[in-house]
């Protein structure tokens, strides 16, 4: 197929090389009629072409990568790359796109890019945390796996960088059961114990029983630093527990009738029968308003009880002397003959009431109670020789069982 190219003397185009070259030819010396005449030249583009055109358009091949825009130029072609991307044919990733993660600088090398990383971090486009940066803690060993790492963990800690207590450890102490919540562990602690390891006992006694929290704290014995390291019986479920129990008698298991030092630091089994000791009773009741308890069973299967306000027990030097306000209860009072006396036994005594009637008390020559006297089993013959309350039961009946005890008012 020919075309017809037109042209007036110098006004010929030179966008096409070939019928440039043509031009030119007929406008030499030996074609001088070229440049008087319009002139018509036919020509057939299938000679005219130039070799692209011959060949076909550049653009045909599709030379523009990453969805570059392709426009024919003279032999040649040009590019207009989308924002992420740049080079001649749109090939390479454009800085602009901001390839490089957390912080990288990106620099071109070649036809790629090339980021430069901040310290924690590698990979092609920063995006993977470098094991350089020590992202495992607590003793754990850094490894890479695809595009992140691994940390392996010891064998104390779990989480994706061992940043997390294992429940393997057992951090759960006093029984406390573990399951894992976020990057932590929960300890669920038995009813006794507190704390992030169930390391704190609720039931922590400070100066005595009162200072437990009843129902969670049972009855029981527990330790109590004061002056060192003594244990305490603390009765729990009865009247509103909170009690320390100094005296207990319920089998005749335990000699009563002791001397001075028995009595002072105290004796027998807190499980079975036992006298507290006067040192830790005046340690106890020195300071604070305290009530003081004093429960009574006969062998009938018969209780009964005394109350006194204002408790308290005076130091050594003193004898011991027992102290205490107002009475209440349903024993009848057999105590206040005995207030402001002095601690009595049979070494160390006033007017041998110790001795006569078999026991230790704060004897007032001699007693209308006789709690650790002799274990006579009920009825006895002997004059005020048993566990007697005068008020109940009188002087010839030995109690089943007794126990003394005072909280805080």
């Amino acid at each position: 197929m020919c075309s017809a190219v037109l042209w007036r003397n110098n006004h010929m185009p030179t966008t096409h090389p070939l019928l440039y070259k043509l031009f030119l030819l007929l406008k030499t010396p030996k074609k001088k009629y070229a440049q008087q005449y319009y002139g018509v030249i036919i020509i057939c583009l299938s000679i005219a072409r130039s070799d692209n055109i011959q060949k076909g358009a550049p653009c045909d091949a599709q030379p523009c990568r990453n969805g570059g825009i392709c426009r024919n130029e003279v032999d040649s072609y040009s590019c207009t790359c989308p924002v992420k991307w740049t080079g001649p044919q749109c090939k390479r990733v454009s800085c602009d796109a901001q390839p490089c993660q957390n912080g990288g600088t990106c620099s071109y090398r070649g036809n790629s890019y090339l980021c430069t990383c901040a310290d924690e971090w590698t990979g092609q486009n920063c995006e993977k945390v470098s094991c350089g940066a020590q992202p495992c803690q607590n003793g754990g060993t850094c490894s890479y796996q695809g595009n992140s790492y691994l940390c392996t963990c010891a064998d104390e800690w779990t989480g994706q960088n061992c940043e997390r207590v294992s429940c393997d450890a057992q951090p759960c102490q006093n029984g406390g059961t573990c399951s894992y919540r976020g990057n932590s562990y929960l300890c669920t602690c038995a009813d006794e114990w507190t704390g992030q390891n169930c390391e704190t006992n609720i039931c922590d006694v400070k100066m005595d029983c009162s200072d437990l929290k009843s129902p969670i704290c049972k009855t029981g014995i527990y330790q109590l630093n004061i002056n060192g390291t003594i244990n305490v019986l603390c009765e729990m479920n009865d009247n509103g527990g909170g009690w320390t129990v100094f005296q207990k008698r319920q089998n005749g298991n335990v000699d009563f009738y002791r001397d001075w030092n028995s009595y002072k630091l105290g004796f027998g089994n807190m499980s079975d029968e036992f006298w507290l000791g006067n040192t830790y009773l005046h340690l106890l009741t020195n300071t604070g308003n305290f009530t003081m308890r004093i429960e009574l069973e006969d062998f009938d299967g018969n209780h009964r009880y005394a109350e006194y306000t204002h408790f308290s027990i005076s130091d050594e030097s003193s004898g011991f002397k027992l102290k205490f306000s107002t009475y209440t209860g349903d024993a009848g009072d057999a105590l206040t003959y005995h207030n402001g006396q002095m601690f009595s036994t049979k070494d160390k005594h006033k007017m041998k009431c110790a001795q006569d009637y078999k026991g230790a008390w704060w004897y007032n020559a001699c007693h209308s109670s006789n709690l650790n006297g002799l274990y006579l089993n009920g009825t006895h013959t002997t004059f005020a020789d048993g566990v007697n309350w005068k008020e109940w039961k009188g002087h010839h009946y030995s109690l089943k069982s007794t126990r003394m005890m005072f909280r805080k008012a």
